[in-house]
């Protein structure tokens, strides 16, 4: 992906609610980018286990190139047993 120093991203992953498992930024691209906020918000009805949405904002600092890692897992189970990754290679202008 291509952007423009001083653009902003937004990643949006889909997790479920309740089981444990959520997405863990392994690599943020710093200090080509910098992370302006981590939210999570409800998909649809608020039930146990139901979809919610982590939404990560990225603002581009500096010209460069750098890469974003994010882990899909159980935080006491740790990194190695993840369930998905996510990576995007940037180049920023």
């Amino acid at each position: 992906v291509s952007m423009k120093a001083g653009e902003i991203l937004q990643i949006e992953l889909p997790s479920r609610g309740g089981t444990g498992y959520r997405w863990f930024a392994e690599a943020t691209g710093a200090p080509f980018l910098k992370l302006i906020s981590e939210t999570a918000r409800q998909v649809g009805e608020s039930r146990p286990g139901s979809p919610v949405m982590q939404v990560w904002r990225f603002k581009a600092e500096q010209p460069g190139a750098c890469e974003i890692n994010l882990a899909y897992y159980q935080p006491w189970e740790g990194v190695g047993t993840a369930a998905d990754h996510f990576r995007l290679k940037l180049h920023i202008e």
